[in-house]
């Protein structure tokens, strides 16, 4: 499923985004930082997470903006 954070409310929890994005999408340390400093300075972000709403509720939860862009993940068949 592909998430784009398209901004960020009052009281937003930029720490714990952070630990959220390294955790459940494993990336490093920059790579999570970069994600949320472009939250920060008003650049949407998309991001590949599994499909689960339990994954959305969280990321919403820190003060994060989602739009959903995509909920399936098809992948073409050959003809």
């Amino acid at each position: 499923m592909q998430i784009k954070i398209i901004g960020w409310q009052a009281g937003f929890n930029k720490v714990s985004l952070n630990k959220y994005l390294r955790k459940e999408l494993n990336l490093d340390t920059k790579q999570s930082k970069d994600i949320v400093d472009n939250i920060l300075n008003d650049q949407e972000v998309t991001l590949e997470i599994n499909d689960s709403e339990d994954l959305i509720t969280e990321i919403e939860n820190t003060g994060a903006v989602i739009e959903v862009i995509n909920k399936e993940n098809k992948q073409k068949e050959a003809p």
